[in-house]
């Protein structure tokens, strides 16, 4: 298949719809002490404030306490509580609902172990506008140099081309997770893809982003060094003290 011709949309990037998912399942992963789901919502909404980003939570399988939870600290929030039977229908589920927006809106899915640093709201809008991307993750991957786990397209790090903005370096990247940002009408033309990857119960991501890149001329940017970071021990992105980050969410309010 050929690829098609490159064309990045741009629609409003000046309120996005931050789309985050939680749950109260799969927790058996390595983490840092610094790690609380708890901390990473709270961190979230101090650099999505509601005075400038609408909200959408998807709760798949929480108890009655993490939902009254989810009420107390978000009440601005718009939530939605699903039964789906793993994180990969899960991510349809939001996908689906993402899909009901209009197309113009900038969307940042945010799994729930996830921390960001200030500005990572102006830099993703920023870099939106510069219609440069037609996805964008803030979240520079610790596998793109050969740390903590292998990637399958990158080979010692990753070939690319790196360029600056006012907020940040941005480079072209080969793949990355389920914690990503794009318009809706981007959403809704690949739509079939992220469907064929997370069906079965499996949610590929890298297999997503190399159909997307390889066979859809789409472009996946992210920023050096990183505005947000995966809590998983091996995957933990370099150069920013991310214990300090989680722990002063007020002082790090956008």
């Amino acid at each position: 298949r050929r690829k098609k011709p490159a064309y990045h949309y741009i629609g409003d990037v000046s309120r996005p719809v931050i789309l985050y998912r939680i749950s109260d399942k799969g927790r058996n992963k390595m983490r840092p002490e610094w790690f609380s789901r708890e901390k990473c919502l709270l961190n979230a909404i101090c650099q999505f404030p509601k005075s400038k980003c609408d909200w959408i939570i998807v709760g798949n399988s929480i108890e009655d306490t993490t939902y009254n939870w989810l009420q107390q600290v978000a009440p601005f929030a718009r939530i939605i509580r699903a039964e789906e039977k793993n994180a990969a229908d899960s991510f349809r589920f939001a996908f689906n609902t993402i899909c009901t927006l209009p197309e113009d809106k900038l969307v940042y899915m945010i799994e729930d172990d996830y921390v960001h640093r200030k500005g990572s709201l102006a830099a993703l809008q920023e870099i939106f506008s510069s219609g440069e991307a037609d996805y964008v993750t803030l979240y520079d991957h610790p596998d793109k140099y050969g740390y903590g786990v292998d990637n399958p397209y990158v080979t010692g790090g990753e070939k690319t081309k790196v360029f600056l903005t006012a907020t940040s370096h941005w480079k072209y990247s080969v793949s990355t997770t389920m914690t990503m940002a794009a318009f809706v009408h981007t959403f809704r033309k690949d739509k079939n893809v992220f469907m064929r990857w997370s069906c079965g119960g499996r949610l590929g991501d890298s297999p997503i982003f190399f159909e997307l890149l390889n066979f859809r001329n789409r472009k996946l940017l992210l920023p050096i060094p990183s505005f947000s970071t995966h809590s998983q021990k091996p995957h933990v992105a370099k150069l920013v003290d991310w214990e300090k980050v989680i722990n002063n969410n007020e002082e790090t309010r956008e």
